[in-house]
């Protein structure tokens, strides 16, 4: 699915961050889903994807 992954994750960037993904963001998200879609569906994986990204960017919201 990783067609679906471009948009999927550039949306969520815009969205959260409003700003588009950097190269390595990119490819974290990418293997997070490889890794994810390997035990759960794609569903729940982006829903643990989305939850994932505000974590570990948590800091910006600090501001």
């Amino acid at each position: 699915p990783s067609r679906e992954l471009a948009p999927l994750i550039k949306t969520l960037y815009d969205h959260f961050f409003q700003r588009p993904p950097s190269q390595k963001e990119w490819h974290w998200g990418r293997d997070f889903f490889e890794q994810e879609t390997q035990e759960v569906s794609f569903s729940e994986a982006t829903a643990n994807y989305i939850q994932a990204l505000l974590m570990s960017n948590e800091l910006l919201f600090l501001d």
